[in-house]
């Protein structure tokens, strides 16, 4: 019968920040557009797996990162 490890995996998370832009243009006296732009970043994690017997590990690294983009238009109806 193999023996199996029963140490839980080790997991590390390290860092995270966000990043912000935005801009607004007038076509017209009634007309603008807008653009964002948003970058996220949820830091990464390692983790390590112990194998069978305890004799090695397996390890694994993930990066969590977003980039996102809105875009949009705005109307002014009547008025000034």
């Amino acid at each position: 019968m193999p023996l199996h490890a029963t140490a839980p995996p080790l997991v590390v998370a390290v860092g995270n920040w966000s990043g912000f832009y935005a801009g607004v243009v007038a076509l017209s006296n009634r007309l603008t557009v807008k653009a964002e732009y948003w970058f996220v970043d949820l830091g990464h994690t390692s983790t390590t797996f112990p194998l069978t017997l305890a004799v090695s590990t397996m390890a694994a690294t993930s990066s969590y990162q977003e980039h996102l983009v809105r875009a949009g238009f705005n109307f002014k109806f009547g008025g000034l």
